[in-house]
């Protein structure tokens, strides 16, 4: 957070059917073509709903103004199917 603080919060089917709902209604594109702000929403609302953040803390301000990192752990990541590439790259051999 711009604060400093490192924030956890486990995601719930609740929050997915926030970000569902939010996303029809402001005609944002799907979570696969808008990764970021796909798991940014999921953050601050779960956030929201644990009480971690202020209630009153509006998506805008959450995204633009208080989150500056967001990561989904890799067991999140590959249940929603929104995992990447892993970007470590494989050791060289010598013979």
């Amino acid at each position: 957070m711009s604060d400093g603080r490192v924030l956890e919060a486990r995601v719930l089917n609740t929050d997915y059917l926030r970000w569902d709902r939010t996303r029809s209604k402001h005609n944002w594109p799907p979570a696969a073509e808008a990764l970021f702000m796909y798991m940014t929403f999921l953050a601050w609302s779960a956030l929201r709903r644990e009480g971690q953040i202020a209630d009153s803390m509006t998506w805008e301000q959450f995204s633009e103004e208080s989150c500056e990192q967001v990561e989904l752990d890799r067991q999140e990541a590959e249940l929603n199917g929104t995992s990447g590439v892993d970007p470590t790259l494989e050791g060289v051999g010598l013979t």
